[in-house]
């Protein structure tokens, strides 16, 4: 990956208060004031309505780098560990299309996160992937798609997914041909981890 290739950060936080998530949006848009942020989208998890959702685009890896070195973002990181009650996951991937606004302008997004056995042959696997996506953007409910791999776990693959509603999504799996029976086909998956993030609202970039 380039040092200037565009990247999409994103952060899970468990929160025990929503009180305590009231007014965090606005926090965003701080970070959306920073050199290299493009904006982003959040909401809340649906399967777990504890856990708050981030999505953040970055011109680079780097320049997110660079915003966790600022002289400010001691008080942030402060805000956001008040908010939360337990440590935040977080990772970057590169995907494409970049930046995602459709996907995440559904009211619903399809977080899923695939770690791929290490040796996988990548482009051997994105090919299989390309035909799933043949069958994806047919699906009744689907707003959009966009993928790619992970920054930090480069045998990490990202891909979100706008639904019309979690109904949709089911009925795709159940109904038109998405049973995810591709990804067993294709290569060995470690692990596969998928959540439904509710649209909460989308911060665009400072002006």
């Amino acid at each position: 990956m380039s040092r200037s290739t565009p990247v999409t950060e994103f952060i899970t936080f468990p929160v025990r208060d929503a009180e305590k998530a009231v007014g965090s949006e606005n926090w965003i848009r701080d970070i959306a004031k920073c050199v290299g942020c493009t904006g982003g989208n959040w909401g809340w998890q649906i399967e777990d309505g504890g856990n708050l959702h981030w999505a953040l685009n970055w011109t680079s890896h780097s320049a997110q780098q660079a915003f966790c070195k600022q002289s400010t973002y001691p008080t942030f990181k402060e805000k956001v560990t008040g908010m939360a009650s337990g440590a935040p996951s977080f990772f970057h991937a590169t995907l494409t299309p970049h930046e995602p606004k459709a996907v995440f302008e559904a009211p619903v997004t399809e977080w899923c996160k695939l770690n791929i056995a290490p040796g996988t042959d990548k482009d051997e696997w994105v090919s299989g992937f390309n035909d799933f996506k043949e069958t994806l953007v047919l699906a009744s409910g689907y707003r959009g798609h966009a993928c790619g791999w992970g920054v930090e776990e480069p045998d990490m693959f990202m891909a979100v997914i706008g639904w019309e509603s979690v109904e949709s999504h089911h009925k795709f799996l159940k109904e038109e041909g998405g049973n995810m029976e591709w990804v067993v086909n294709i290569s060995d998956v470690e692990s596969m981890e998928i959540w439904h993030v509710k649209k909460g609202g989308a911060i665009p970039p400072a002006v």
